[in-house]
């Protein structure tokens, strides 16, 4: 009889360990079909500016974006993050003089944006966004981990082409990329 007991006691905790092993080890796809993928939203403005004045993508108060031709009719554009130098003025038919943190150059453009993180409202079709050049292991572009990306990687600026999966956290823009919601930006108006 104990030895019985000993048989179902080890058995027991040899089926919970195998449970314990088989979902912990699972792959997410097995554990997604029985839980719902939560969506991924954006801070909300009023937390955006945290230490040193950055916002949760590690961008300051004094900085833009800024891109040397607009987007007009193309699917996307590139942009960095810059500090103005010079504002614009009529002498420098409306330009502004920036300097450009990824590679220290200097420029004048007048297609320049003061930005911040996006909201669940600004996520409306053809809204213009911007967001890092960088993905995860996925390849879906991601949200800056520090401020060094922030600074020194290219931003895009492409127009929300489709919202079907903005609860699973993603949208699709202009130029075919999945971008993680908590990644986009926006202009100020």
């Amino acid at each position: 009889m104990k030895t019985r007991k000993r048989y179902i006691t080890l058995t027991a905790i040899g089926l919970a360990l195998m449970t314990l092993a088989l979902t912990g080890c699972s792959s997410n796809i097995w554990k997604n079909s029985f839980l719902s993928n939560p969506a991924v939203v954006a801070r909300p403005a009023s937390s955006e500016v945290a230490d040193g004045g950055a916002d949760a993508h590690y961008v300051r108060v004094d900085e833009y974006l800024v891109m040397e031709q607009p987007l007009a009719n193309q699917a996307f554009v590139f942009a960095s993050v810059a500090k103005m130098q010079a504002r614009p003025s009529a002498e420098n038919q409306s330009q502004g003089r920036f300097l450009r943190l990824l590679d220290n150059v200097l420029i004048w453009t007048n297609h320049y944006a003061k930005t911040r993180v996006a909201r669940e409202s600004d996520l409306v079709l053809n809204r213009e966004v911007f967001f890092l050049q960088l993905t995860d292991a996925n390849g879906n572009h991601r949200a800056p981990l520090s401020g060094e990306e922030t600074r020194n990687d290219w931003w895009i600026k492409a127009r929300i082409t489709d919202l079907s999966e903005k609860n699973h956290g993603f949208v699709q823009v202009s130029g075919g990329y999945r971008v993680h919601i908590n990644a986009l930006r926006v202009e100020l108006n």
